[in-house]
């Protein structure tokens, strides 16, 4: 089990204890999802998509590479959470994967039927791949124009623009196999900014060295928000062949939408 999870009273599974989750947890709360479309990226045992339909969720949307199948669904069992689980879908099917879904719904029965999600849950996910910028700009896809990204992950505090491989030459940041590139904070709030995300919000938590872990919250805007230090490069980048396949904001059927978000 990745998360400890009480099945029934005093009856936990035995977890990996992973506690950043509360970064994401604490973004989660100055939300209110209340009749929001969400879709969890990354779901394992499927907390996030619980305590979301808890809270109102008109629908969850769960996806993970891995298959934990027999997991999810006894945990929806022991809490009566109905969402949509769908395992065995890799970074790179995700966007056909959920038009087909939409273009399905009529036939499947799924509770939405438009492409485009309120909000998209990116949590412990993007140090993992192997191109963080390309994940990014597919959150931004799959939300509608005002969605909201809740999104957490490891990063570096080095002060400057850079993306430092997990093996440093010495040593390993994370030596646990699984784990590619570390953002510097500075590069994370560029590329959301490049990727048509406009931060709001934004949690830490503890980390070593130079690495901590950080939860954010942007929201979907219409361009990209160049600082003016890099307006004379920035937009022309844009019209890179490549950039309305990565963003591809078009996609999203619905919206705009506004999120009620209290940051922090």
């Amino acid at each position: 089990w990745y998360y400890t999870v009480e099945l029934n009273p005093g009856l936990f599974t035995r977890g990996d204890e992973y506690p950043y989750v509360i970064c994401t947890r604490a973004l989660l709360q100055r939300l209110n999802p209340a009749s929001l479309d969400v879709c969890d990226i990354g779901t394992m045992e499927g907390l996030i998509p619980v305590l979301l339909k808890r809270r109102g969720a008109r629908s969850v949307v769960a996806l993970d590479a891995c298959d934990s199948s027999e997991k999810v669904h006894l945990v929806q069992q022991c809490y009566g959470a109905r969402f949509e689980y769908f395992p065995r879908i890799s970074l790179s099917r995700v966007k056909e994967f959920l038009a087909d879904r939409a273009r399905l719904s009529g036939f499947l029965g799924a509770t939405q039927s438009q492409r485009g999600f309120d909000v998209v849950v990116l949590s412990g996910v993007l140090y993992h791949v192997f191109s963080p910028l390309h994940v990014i700009g597919l959150a931004r896809t799959l939300l509608k124009e005002g969605g909201v990204l809740i999104l957490e992950t490891a990063a570096s505090c080095q002060d400057r623009y850079a993306q430092n491989w997990v093996f440093r030459g010495d040593k390993w940041i994370y030596p646990s196999g699984t784990n590619t590139w570390f953002l510097t904070l500075k590069l994370l709030d560029h590329f959301l900014r490049f990727m048509k995300l406009k931060l709001i919000d934004c949690v830490h938590g503890l980390g070593y060295e130079d690495i901590t872990r950080v939860g954010v919250a942007a929201v979907a805007v219409a361009d990209p928000l160049p600082l003016k230090a890099e307006s004379e490069w920035f937009l022309k980048t844009t019209t890179n062949f490549d950039y309305d396949e990565i963003v591809d904001s078009d996609w999203a059927a619905a919206g705009p939408v506004k999120i009620p978000y209290s940051p922090g």
